[in-house]
């Protein structure tokens, strides 16, 4: 059976995710038999391409067989979201595959609503093996998924709790910082930028509902509308040492899942670590 031919992706050009995505288009195409979307074959006849034919694409998706035939040649240069999901779902892609070919396209390819569904034990080795400080992982919504011991120690953070309540409401969590009020303003200011990123999704969106409905401070802090990168920073954790200047990170898993881990380590000589950092490291020796 003959492939559809299709032009270097990594031709340089203004339009070359243009082309890209057409070349993908036709891929996919030529992988969908006719008889799993319900166009029969008939019998004793015989095909010249492989899959799909466009102008059973175009059918099937509602758009036109010159439109359809534009984008798989690179030339739709305006090609809409709703015309490539429902070239998806006629494709059958995957929810990466949607994303895609929507970043090919120059349009949004936010996950809508992430799928956070990792068995935590596949998650726990990220944090037990940091062995500098508290490191956890958090979902889209910012529930704590797993801990390491200094993470329990030091921060008082258990699985199931939400970092941004928990710095409101749960004493053990606040007075994990020197400067609680300051750790509050910062962490809703990276929340709220994080929630840009899930503009639509009801659990989020319910959340800041709830706490805002029943946290003042945390909606006079909200209200204000402070953004802040969630990537990196300072602060001072209290220890048995007393307040000990901390950096955290913060790496993201893929925007599909919507994790994220966060990993502390004192800023000292490294034998100068904290008290549950300095006892996690010793386990580990």
């Amino acid at each position: 059976m003959r492939v559809p031919a299709v032009a270097n992706p990594w031709m340089v050009g203004d339009n070359a995710p243009l082309r890209e995505l057409g070349n993908f288009l036709a891929r996919k195409r030529a992988a969908i038999r006719p008889e799993e979307v319900g166009i029969p074959l008939t019998p004793g006849g015989k095909r010249r391409t492989p899959g799909l034919r466009r102008e059973e694409v175009a059918l099937l998706a509602g758009v036109g067989l010159s439109w359809y035939t534009w984008i798989e040649q690179g030339r739709a240069e305006n090609a809409s979201a709703s015309v490539l999901d429902r070239l998806a779902q006629v494709l059958r892609m995957t929810l990466n595959e949607r994303l895609y070919i929507r970043r090919l396209a120059g349009l949004d390819s936010k996950v809508p609503e992430p799928d956070g569904a990792v068995p935590t034990s596949l998650l726990r080795p990220y944090v037990d093996y940091w062995c500098a400080g508290p490191a956890y992982v958090i979902d889209h919504t910012w529930k704590v998924l797993v801990v390491n011991p200094a993470a329990r120690l030091v921060l008082g953070l258990r699985p199931g709790t939400n970092l941004v309540r928990a710095v409101f409401e749960d004493a053990t969590v606040a007075a994990a910082f020197t400067d609680v009020r300051r750790a509050q303003e910062e962490l809703v200011a990276r929340f709220r930028t994080h929630t840009s990123y899930y503009p639509c999704d009801e659990r989020v969106q319910s959340l800041v509902r709830e706490l805002s409905d029943g946290i003042p401070r945390f909606r006079a802090l909200w209200q204000q509308h402070n953004i802040a990168e969630d990537s990196c920073g300072d602060t001072f954790l209290e220890t048995e040492h007393g307040p000990t200047l901390m950096h955290w990170t913060t790496l993201c898993f893929t925007e599909r899942l919507g994790m994220k881990l966060v990993a502390y380590h004192p800023l000292q000589s490294p034998g100068a670590a904290t008290d549950a950092a300095g006892a996690w490291i010793a386990t580990q020796a």
